[in-house]
């Protein structure tokens, strides 16, 4: 397009500009030489064992961004969570349109907090972004919902949640076909409405975007395609950036894909809808 252009620079050019030859040296002795390329020397490239290579963090046509827009209310909105107890637990919102189109329109990350407290932010949240009664449906972590955790540690992160008024589904954690279908997802291909995406994210999701930019497979498993995930010699994945792709991955994996839903007596027969338990609220 002639309203964009690429300009590439060394971070070397910065040096007498608030940052030193030797800190430059400092950092660039950290990174291996797929990110010297694109960290010191600004290199446009996709990282060795980048889990989603699909993943173009550019505008639509060229990229999966978009600017936000207003959501129409009709649109079902779906959010995926990833609860943790030492790091922060990952929240990303989702929306379905007509055409089965997925957009992510904003993220969360919420640390160092209490389920109680963690729920009552997802509420507020949604209570900025959402008219009453939208229908909202929340899937997470299936390992936070497993009865085990109850006798094993007399607590279920899912109990917890729904106590707190924020009801949730189990995802569905197979991550090699989580991985495949995000992929489906995210590929360009060629159909009626041109060459597109079936997802895209408004840019102000910027810990998504960096994420799914820095999801890699730890460098022990990049050389080699691996055999089986549950191997913890195969397909190890880094753990630091997988929190918000994780979140985006249990919706994507709800039934065939998240989808526009449409009530029983309009489809006839289907997926069972979520119902909020009050409709005021909608939760």
């Amino acid at each position: 397009s002639d309203d964009y252009y690429v300009a590439e620079g060394s971070t070397y050019d910065n040096v007498g500009f608030g940052i030193t030859k030797e800190n430059i040296e400092f950092f660039r002795a950290s990174l291996n030489a797929d990110e010297i390329e694109a960290r010191i020397y600004g290199k446009f490239l996709m990282l060795q064992g980048m889990v989603y290579k699909e993943y173009r963090d550019q505008y639509f046509p060229n990229g999966h961004l978009v600017k936000p827009f207003e959501i129409p209310a009709n649109w079902p909105r779906f959010v995926g969570i990833d609860p943790h107890d030492r790091t922060p637990t990952h929240v990303l919102w989702m929306t379905v349109d007509e055409n089965n189109d997925v957009y992510v329109y904003d993220e969360l990350a919420i640390g160092e907090k209490t389920i109680k407290e963690i729920s009552q932010a997802i509420k507020d949240q949604e209570f900025k972004q959402e008219e009453p009664g939208t229908r909202i449906l929340r899937i997470i972590d299936p390992s936070a919902v497993r009865i085990s955790n109850v006798a094993e540690q007399g607590f279920n992160i899912g109990e917890e949640f729904k106590r707190n008024g924020s009801y949730c589904y189990p995802g569905n954690n197979d991550i090699v076909a989580g991985h495949k279908r995000v992929r489906d997802y995210l590929r360009f291909e060629d159909g009626l409405r041109g060459k597109r995406p079936r997802v895209f994210i408004f840019d102000n999701c910027r810990g998504f975007r960096r994420a799914l930019l820095n999801y890699i497979y730890d460098d022990r498993s990049i050389k080699g395609a691996a055999k089986d995930y549950r191997d913890p010699k195969e397909n190890r994945l880094r753990e630091k950036d997988k929190h918000f792709p994780d979140a985006f991955r249990y919706v994507m994996m709800w039934g065939g894909g998240p989808t526009y839903l449409h009530t029983r007596e309009e489809r006839g027969e289907g997926r069972r809808e979520y119902q909020a338990a009050n409709q005021v609220t909608g939760y």
